[in-house]
């Protein structure tokens, strides 16, 4: 009981090796079924890759490719809102539309991606970079959907820290916050039965 507890788990470059199966369970009900969140921070040891084969896989918004492999991203590549993203507030980390796009290209360069593929169907992407680099879609950066009762969310770059460049934790803070608002308040607000 005290893992359901639990509004929002956060995932950063952890080996999947680290959580037992009945561990794993736990956070595929806290989410499915208790309206818990999940958010998953790429990182290039482990997340998202080798959690493929698991049920973390299975709750992610995004298809990837599990062998692990990151790929590399022209240094002029950089993060790009969708309509979504845009409208979302999430992603607002100013309200002028164009000082909020120039606040994103400041990710760049971001060096490498893990491998992912496409978002599944019903995710909502909210970034994608700006040239898909060869690509047949886009590529989903920064995407949510509905897992059961709850949501999961995948930031795919570990990058964000380049949001403190010049401007302190302003724009980092932001993001984190708003984030972890926008997985949490549902539950919050009681908008789910424990």
């Amino acid at each position: 009981e005290d893992a359901f507890k639990y509004d929002l788990v956060i995932l950063g470059d952890v080996d999947p090796a680290f959580f037992t199966p009945e561990e794993f369970n736990r956070l595929e009900e806290l989410v499915r079924d208790r309206g818990g969140s999940l958010l998953m921070l790429a990182g290039g040891r482990h997340s998202p890759t080798s959690y493929a084969g698991t049920v973390i896989e299975e709750m992610l918004p995004v298809r990837f490719d599990g062998s692990g492999k990151w790929e590399d991203v022209d240094k002029s590549v950089y993060p790009v809102l969708t309509a979504e993203g845009r409208s979302s507030a999430v992603l607002t980390l100013e309200h002028d539309v164009e000082k909020n796009d120039r606040v994103w290209s400041h990710l760049a360069p971001m060096d490498q991606l893990p491998p992912l593929l496409e978002p599944r169907p019903g995710a909502t992407v909210l970034a994608e970079l700006s040239e898909s680099g060869g690509r047949n879609s886009s590529y989903p950066l920064i995407s949510w959907q509905r897992f059961g009762a709850g949501k999961c969310m995948l930031m795919g770059t570990d990058r964000l820290s380049r949001l403190r460049y010049q401007t302190g934790d302003k724009y980092h803070w932001r993001v984190w916050s708003q984030c972890i608002q926008f997985l949490t308040l549902s539950r919050l607000m009681g908008e789910h039965k424990q």
